[in-house]
């Protein structure tokens, strides 16, 4: 859970990025406890946000913000130790990105078919 209100979206998707990568590294150790091994490279993360990207991954370097330390210091420091690989894609291919936008009824017809199930056939008992 993210305590207080991020002062902007690069620091709510660091948050968003913390929380995910913290619940995956006792998985990720299981995994590696059981002989499951893990890419060298790290396990990915997704962001569509380029300046968290940015940030994280020292192409970029972000003044000082106390609601992100913890956050920021803690996911910058398993990237550089090759735990995670962050890595940027475009937040049209993000469907979670879908609930969050306003859209016109005409992307909304598009987009159903992802999110309705429709029966091709009725079957009979």
């Amino acid at each position: 859970m993210i305590c207080g209100v991020p002062a902007s979206a690069s620091e709510a998707e660091t948050a968003g990025i913390f929380l995910g990568a913290q619940e995956a590294v006792p998985v990720l150790n299981t995994l590696v406890e059981l002989g499951h091994l893990q890419p060298s490279h790290g396990t990915p993360i997704e962001t569509d946000n380029s300046t968290a990207h940015d940030i994280h991954t020292a192409q970029v370097c972000m003044k000082h913000s106390k609601a992100c330390d913890t956050c920021y210091y803690w996911i910058k420091d398993r990237i550089a130790q090759g735990q995670f690989t962050l890595f940027w894609a475009s937040g049209k291919k993000n469907r979670g990105d879908y609930f969050t936008k306003h859209h016109p009824p005409a992307h909304h017809l598009l987009m159903r078919q992802h999110y309705l199930h429709t029966a091709n056939h009725v079957s009979h008992m």
